[in-house]
């Protein structure tokens, strides 16, 4: 969500990247315990599994298409981070309460990235004025 960002520098920091990597360091120093995996558990790791495959069937066909070729890689690392994510939080303690408080925090990022969206393109439209650009430029123009 572009306004679910900090610009420092002239770098954007989404809080989705903040929030991912304190997520990663909690679940790297909490408390861990033998866990045992699950049909849900297991539906998961092929999904991943399928889609790290996709990926890598996109690099092949897109070979000569720089666009597309670099999109399909791109997305080799993200999964690698959920897969990682995903057995970081199956080794914690309390993992069904983490679970409970990760989809509420993305349940409501949705909401409010969809209010968001509307209102910025409604007012865009009606004024040709968008309220997250000329924000962020503010922001830029400030720091540099």
């Amino acid at each position: 969500a572009q306004v679910l960002a900090l610009v420092v520098g002239g770098h954007t920091f989404s809080l989705f990247n903040i929030f991912l990597i304190s997520s990663f360091l909690l679940l790297l120093f909490e408390q861990k315990v033998k866990y045992s995996r699950n049909k849900n558990d297991i539906y998961f790791l092929i999904w991943m599994a399928l889609s790290i495959l996709s990926s890598l069937f996109g690099v092949i066909y897109f070979l000569e298409y720089y666009d597309f070729l670099t999109t399909s890689i791109s997305f080799i690392p993200k999964i690698l981070i959920f897969l990682v994510f995903y057995l970081l939080l199956s080794r914690r303690k309390n993992n069904s309460e983490y679970c409970v408080s990760l989809l509420s925090g993305i349940k409501y990022g949705i909401l409010f990235n969809l209010i968001w969206s509307i209102f910025d393109t409604s007012i865009y439209y009606i004024s040709g004025f968008s309220i997250t650009n000329t924000f962020f430029h503010l922001i830029l123009m400030r720091i540099i």
